[in-house]
């Protein structure tokens, strides 16, 4: 890699345009632009100015570097914008697939309120497919990036120690969010123990309040590892594509949907409303638990 392409690369990778390097240099937008085609070479002065603003060595700047240096400049660079935008989609994804999984699980309060009448499965499956309309609309805006996740990219050194900012700022949220969710399931099945042996009424509102919960720390779930995914392709770029290549989507997204059809049927057919109840508070726990090893 010769100087003009570190010189193009350096820049980027630092979020500045021509313009903005030639300002600090004090020399034109042309001069900027010889030296990174190959053109024009700058004094030494300006190469001692420039090896500061771009905090590199002398040495790097002016030697030819092998191919094995040159595989940074095959990753993508990621400007602040392209960033900015990327984080934007990603929080109104998670949104997305986090409000249609807690409709699905919130559908099935329909039919045990009314005792499982036919507007109330109708009604069920209406919310149900208001919730595939969302996953769909999720999986449409998902396409352009798609792409973009497998790659390793670049981005310039501001943009990245804000970004590691921000994400020692969410570790600590992630984990009061965490144990909140988890609490909340522990306290309605709890909840639910106590009033099982009530009357059909009583036990009733216990059930109502575990799906209710339990949609409450599903939708937190999704959210919250929605966006730890999010800082992860980012920060840690290199271990989150070896990671994606293993497992390319967030388990509950999977396994919360599933968990309801199966207490559907369930309830419906063989009328074991309770103790069925139990596979929501077991499927979080074990989804949990395959997301942490997976």
């Amino acid at each position: 890699m010769n100087f003009g392409m570190k010189l193009q690369l350096l820049r980027k990778e630092k979020g500045m345009s021509q313009e903005v390097l030639a300002e600090k240099l004090n020399v034109s937008r042309q001069a900027v632009s010889k030296w990174e085609t190959g053109e024009g070479y700058p004094e030494v002065e300006k190469l001692i100015l420039m090896s500061s603003l771009l905090n590199v060595s002398l040495d790097y700047l002016m030697k030819d570097t092998n191919e094995t240096n040159l595989q940074n400049q095959e990753k993508y660079f990621c400007s602040h914008q392209e960033i900015m935008e990327y984080i934007k989609y990603k929080k109104s994804f998670a949104l997305k697939v986090a409000l249609a999984v807690a409709i699905i699980i919130l559908s099935v309060i329909i039919p045990i309120q009314l005792d499982g009448s036919s507007l109330s499965t109708f009604q069920m499956l209406i919310m149900i497919a208001i919730a595939v309309g969302i996953l769909i609309i999720a999986g449409l805006s998902s396409e352009k990036y798609k792409k973009l996740e497998k790659e390793e990219i670049n981005m310039s050194y501001e943009d990245l120690r804000t970004l590691q900012e921000q994400y020692i700022k969410f570790q600590s949220r992630f984990r009061i969010i965490i144990v909140f969710a988890v609490c909340l399931i522990i306290v309605s099945v709890a909840i639910v123990t106590l009033l099982s042996d009530k009357s059909g009424f009583i036990e009733k509102i216990g059930i109502t309040q575990l799906l209710l919960c339990g949609a409450i720390s599903v939708f937190l779930f999704i959210i919250i590892g929605i966006e730890n995914s999010m800082y992860q392709f980012l920060i840690q770029n290199h271990e989150y594509i070896i990671k994606k290549e293993e497992e390319d989507s967030s388990l509950f997204a999977l396994t919360m949907p599933l968990a309801a059809m199966i207490y559907l049927m369930l309830g419906f057919i063989f009328e074991y409303w309770h103790p069925g109840w139990i596979i929501f508070p077991l499927t979080a726990i074990i989804t949990m638990i395959l997301e942490k090893y997976k």
